[in-house]
């Protein structure tokens, strides 16, 4: 029999704190899921790096959704803001940052964005795999 789909979601305000509550959300959704310790921390830094995003660059609303099944567990994070995300190519010595969207490539399986409903905003997401 095939395990159902769980999704869950979480509003988050345009404030810093909320990346702890986003890291908290997916620290839940992936323990739930009995997803392996060394892929939740993926995750966690992964939600860390869209959220931060979109409070940075985004606008309202933000917020996270989760959806569990079989095989993986999907990450979405939306914000308001249509503009397109890229990832940029910081100079080796710039600490200031730029490297959220090239860290979320680099560890997760997959990822990719995609416009809002109806044009509106834009939807973020990432995949891990269930088993590694």
């Amino acid at each position: 029999m095939t395990e159902p789909c769980r999704v869950q979601h979480i509003d988050l305000e345009r404030d810093p704190r909320s990346v702890s509550r986003a890291r908290e959300f997916f620290s839940e959704v992936a323990m739930g899921a009995a997803l392996p310790e060394d892929r939740t921390e993926i995750g966690c830094l992964a939600v860390s790096e869209l959220v931060t995003n979109a409070i940075l660059h985004g606008s309202d609303p933000v917020a996270v959704t989760t959806v569990v099944d079989a095989d993986a567990l999907r990450v979405m994070v939306t914000d308001g803001s249509a503009a397109e995300p890229v990832i940029s190519q910081p100079a080796p010595l710039n600490a200031a940052g730029g490297r959220g969207l090239m860290i979320v490539a680099a560890l997760t399986d997959l990822w990719g964005w995609e416009r809002g409903d109806n044009g509106q905003g834009k939807r973020i997401w990432f995949e891990l795999r269930r088993d590694d």
